[in-house]
């Protein structure tokens, strides 16, 4: 299943439907506490440093060695 915008027409898939509304809500999150800079986030996810942080968080393991510390 996909999503497609009304409004453009471009369409996104079920995983990118998920990580934009994920992203949105952890924006709106970190916005209303005061701690929205888009620029350090913007960095973050460019060099990798966020998504790996966040597959660690999430306890994701490594099937090869079953540890969840990702770089």
């Amino acid at each position: 299943m996909s999503f497609k915008c009304e409004n453009c027409g471009e369409t996104v898939s079920n995983s990118k439907m998920a990580g934009l509304a994920f992203g949105q809500i952890s924006r709106n999150i970190l916005e209303s506490k005061g701690i929205g800079e888009k620029e350090v986030f913007a960095s973050a996810l460019n060099k990798g440093e966020f998504s790996a942080g966040y597959l660690s968080g999430l306890g994701i393991k490594c099937p090869s060695c079953r540890k969840s510390n990702w770089s």
